[in-house]
C-alpha cells in the first residue's frame, strides 16, 4: 500500500513537471508591469535589465589588484564608449581613432575622493604634504541614465555619512584629529566605506527588482578602493547587479611579499569577458611566476589585454562597411603601435601617491615603452 502511495505521488510529480515545461505564455503579461515569476519562474524584466549591462559589442570595465612589493595599487581602464561609434576619415596626431564631431564624451570611471590620508607619521608641525587622497573608482556599465542614478544613490549615502560622522568627507573626525595631535598615524577605512557603499547600490537595485511599481536598473557599478597604509594594504573590489545581488572581494596586501595580483571584470558580453580574463591572467601569471610584478608592467598588461581584446571583437564585427574596413585593415595591416588605437579610460589608485588618471599620451607612451622592450 505504501508502495503504491509511492508511485503515485511520483507519476502526480513527473505530470506536473511536464505541464510546467510545455506551459506557454504571453510574454507581455509578464515584462511590461511590476516584475513578477513566469510560470517557469523567470523575471523577464530583471532578465532584460541584466543583458542591458552585458549586451554585445559594449566595452568591459577591466580592474586589477596588486602589490609589488612596496606599493598597493588597483587599475582600471576600459575602452571609451565612442571607439565604436562610426569614425571619421583619417586619424589624430595620436595615431588613434578621432572622436564624432559634436558628441559629448561621458567618462565610465568615476573618480570619487572620500579623505585624505596620513600616509606618514604627522609629527607636531602637521606637515600637510605627508597627506594623499583616498579615492573610490566607480566603473558604469550598462545604461547610462541607470547608472548614473545609482552614482546619485552614493553620492546620497556619502552626504549621510558626512551628515553623521561630522567631517567624515575631510577624513578628520574629532577622534582622528586627537590622533592627529597626538603625533599618532592615521589610517583612512576607505575599503570599508567602498564596501557600505556598494551594498547601498545593491539595494536600491533590489528594491527596483521587487518592489512594487518600479522598474529594475540596468546598470552596474563596479567600487573599488584602496587603504592608505603605510605597512600593508587592503583592496576592495565590489560589483552590483540588477538582480539586487553582490560580488565583493577584499584581500590585504603585504608590502614586503608579491601575491597573484586580483582581477575583476564589469560590462561587455559574456564572450568578452571570458577572453579578457583569459588574456589578463595569462600576463599576469607570468609576471608572478618570475617574480616581477612592478607596477609598470601590470599597466601595460592591463592596457595591452584591452586593446586585444577590442582589435578581435570588432574583427568579428565586420560587415563589409567601407569606411569600418579601411579603419581595420590599417588596424591589421602594421606592427607600430603608431597604428589606429581606441580612445581609453585609464585610471590608477595608489597608497602612496593617491589617485591619478592616466592621458591618451601616456596610453600612448606606455604600448611605445613595450614595442622597445620587446
Amino acid at each position: 500500500m505504501a508502495r503504491c502511495r509511492h508511485h503515485l505521488h511520483l507519476s502526480s510529480l513527473l505530470v506536473s513537471l511536464a505541464v510546467v515545461r510545455a506551459s506557454r505564455y504571453a510574454t507581455y503579461d509578464y515584462d511590461l508591469t511590476t516584475p513578477q515569476f513566469t510560470p517557469d519562474g523567470r523575471l523577464l524584466q530583471v532578465e532584460y535589465a541584466t543583458n542591458a549591462c552585458v549586451r554585445e559589442g559594449s566595452n568591459p570595465i577591466l580592474t586589477v589588484g596588486f602589490g609589488d612589493g612596496d606599493d598597493t595599487l588597483i587599475v582600471m581602464a576600459t575602452v571609451s564608449s565612442d571607439a565604436s561609434s562610426d569614425v571619421l576619415d583619417g586619424t589624430d596626431v595620436d595615431g588613434r581613432v578621432p572622436k564624432p564631431i559634436n558628441q559629448r564624451t561621458q567618462y565610465r570611471i568615476v573618480e570619487v575622493p572620500i579623505s585624505a590620508a596620513y600616509t606618514n607619521l604627522i609629527d607636531s608641525t602637521n606637515d600637510l604634504s605627508a597627506i594623499t587622497t583616498s579615492t573610490i573608482l566607480i566603473g558604469l556599465t550598462g545604461h547610462l541614465s541607470d547608472a548614473n542614478a545609482l552614482l546619485q544613490t552614493i553620492y546620497s549615502q556619502l552626504e549621510e555619512e558626512q551628515s553623521v560622522f561630522g567631517w567624515h568627507r575631510l577624513s578628520i573626525s574629532p577622534a582622528g584629529q586627537d590622533a592627529t595631535d597626538s603625533g599618532a598615524t592615521f589610517h583612512s577605512t576607505t575599503t570599508e566605506t567602498a564596501l557600505r557603499l556598494s551594498r547601498a547600490a545593491a539595494d536600491q537595485c533590489q528594491k527596483h527588482a521587487f518592489g512594487g511599481g518600479l522598474r529594475p536598473i540596468g546598470a552596474s557599478l563596479l567600487l573599488c578602493a584602496v587603504d592608505m597604509q603605510r605597512r600593508h594594504g587592503r583592496i576592495a573590489m565590489c560589483k552590483t547587479d540588477p538582480s539586487g545581488s553582490l560580488d565583493s572581494m577584499v584581500y590585504g596586501i603585504k608590502t614586503d611579499e608579491r601575491v597573484v595580483p586580483q582581477v575583476m571584470i564589469s560590462g561587455g558580453s559574456s564572450k568578452s569577458q571570458e577572453k579578457l580574463q583569459t588574456l589578463i591572467e595569462s600576463k599576469l601569471t607570468e609576471f608572478h611566476l618570475n617574480g616581477d610584478i612592478l607596477s609598470r608592467k601590470v599597466l601595460r598588461a592591463v592596457i595591452l589585454s584591452l586593446v586585444d581584446e577590442w582589435k578581435s571583437r570588432k574583427q568579428l564585427q565586420l560587415t563589409g562597411v567601407s569606411k569600418i574596413s579601411k579603419l581595420y585593415q590599417r588596424i591589421g595591416g602594421t606592427n607600430s603601435m603608431k597604428a589606429n588605437l581606441p580612445q581609453m579610460e585609464v585610471v590608477v589608485v595608489s597608497s602612496k601617491v593617491g589617485s591619478f588618471r592616466l592621458s591618451d599620451k601616456d596610453v600612448s607612451a606606455v604600448l611605445e615603452d613595450l614595442v622597445k622592450d620587446k
